[in-house]
């Protein structure tokens, strides 16, 4: 199977838009301004554009796509809960993503977790 992969960090951008909270890259990012770090607020923009970019993965042949949930949008903490709850937004997202990728023939593969913990959960749990 011939195919792609994307980490949602490094591609989605839309940093605070669709319920997305903040997470330890974008606080890296934030800390480490001095550096030759660059933050991904806008990324690639494929929050706004996987469409467009679903439409050059089927002119390219591509079979598969993995690629990771950013947990910041899949998920927002509840502090009064003290635990992680569903972002309706960001799963909307995904579950398009999904669809186009489906409409499109292409296989879509998830990678659960590729670095892109949630920043609150990373400071309430000390983890």
């Amino acid at each position: 199977m011939f195919g792609s992969a994307t980490a949602s960090y490094q591609v989605e951008g839309a940093w605070n838009e669709g319920g997305r909270t903040p997470s330890i890259w974008d606080d890296f990012c934030r800390t480490h301004h001095r550096t030759k770090v660059v933050c991904a607020n806008v990324a690639d923009a494929f929050y706004h554009r996987y469409r467009d970019n679903v439409k050059l993965m089927v002119d390219t042949g591509l079979q598969s796509s993995r690629f990771s949930v950013s947990w910041s949008r899949a998920m927002n903490w509840n502090p009064e809960t003290k635990r992680m709850q569903l972002n309706p937004q960001g799963l909307a997202f995904y579950h398009a993503l999904v669809d186009e990728l489906i409409a499109n023939n292409i296989v879509p593969i998830l990678t659960l977790y590729h670095w892109d913990l949630p920043l609150e959960l990373h400071t309430e749990l000390s983890l």
